[in-house]
């Protein structure tokens, strides 16, 4: 007579992963955190936020999940990590569930992020070097015409000179 069978998981071999644990350690890989890895490798579950947490954080915890993450990170290639394609990408999966989660915020600062890989939207920064200006140069760009402000100013930098 045969062993009676069990329900549930297949058994699986010492070392060898369930295909959602595999998509976790991917995900966690990919640079997910272990909640929103277990929240899309275990999608189709439909579990709490607080399940989704905790299978998260058990998962992470398995001797054999660290070692499958740390083999999926040793094999990526410095390029594979830091291209534009890539980093577009894990915005735009970032995007996507923030729009899912109804996060504007999240959403605003992710379109300017998108807007700036592609080009779209640049940064600018403009040094001036005011040591460089005499206190007179300085107090006229403060006050922009303005005589009582440019004596402010001046009293603020130690000179008593009223300017006209």
């Amino acid at each position: 007579m045969d062993a009676p069978r069990r329900r549930g998981r297949p058994a699986r071999a010492p070392g060898e992963l369930q295909p959602a644990e595999e998509k976790f350690c991917q995900l966690v890989a990919a640079g997910y955190d272990q909640t929103a890895a277990a929240r899309k490798a275990y999608a189709a579950r439909r579990l709490s936020d607080q399940a989704y947490s905790e299978r998260g954080s058990k998962l992470a915890a398995r001797p054999d999940v660290q070692a499958r993450i740390f083999r999926i990170v040793a094999e990526l290639e410095i390029s594979t990590i830091d291209s534009a394609p890539h980093v577009l990408r894990d915005v735009l999966d970032a995007y996507r569930e923030a729009r899912a989660d109804r996060q504007w915020t999240a959403i605003a600062a992710l379109a300017r992020v998108r807007a700036q890989i592609q080009g779209l939207l640049r940064d600018t920064v403009v040094l001036r070097a005011e040591g460089s200006l005499t206190d007179e140069q300085l107090a006229k760009q403060i006050s922009d015409g303005d005589p009582d402000l440019a004596h402010k100013v001046h009293l603020l930098l130690g000179r008593t000179k009223k300017v006209a």
